[in-house]
């Protein structure tokens, strides 16, 4: 079993039933799913901004429990300001949060406590 984080945008499809959702079944089926703090606060902010009401935002938060909260820390935010700083193709000031959340985790140790791996693939 590997660790996978789970980015806004697969979160949504899986969430909202989009058929893009089927697409990425195959990297989490199976595996320990993470999201990260970015990833919740870009949901919260969609859903103030579409006005949902409490049983939906309870629908949301229902859903968060089936994850792994990849939370800010100091090693996180230095991540965040490597990934930010890497030449090339730019990466989206939220995307950078969800990658350094991860790569913060996998950087503390190569292996999870049940002892399966997860990998920074940033």
């Amino acid at each position: 079993m590997d660790t996978v984080v789970v980015d806004t945008d697969v979160f949504s499809f899986l969430f909202k039933r989009d058929t893009r959702g089927a697409l990425y079944r195959k990297h989490l089926d199976g595996n320990q799913l993470c999201i990260s703090f970015a990833t919740v606060a870009e949901l919260y902010r969609w859903a103030v901004q579409h006005q949902w009401g409490a049983q939906r935002i309870a629908k949301l938060k229902a859903k968060f429990k089936l994850y792994t909260l990849l939370p800010y820390d100091d090693a996180t935010a230095w991540e965040w300001a490597k990934v930010m700083s890497v030449k090339g193709r730019p990466v989206a000031v939220g995307d950078a949060w969800i990658a350094a959340g991860h790569c913060a985790t996998t950087s503390r140790s190569s292996r999870t406590t049940d002892g399966t791996s997860s990998r920074c693939l940033v």
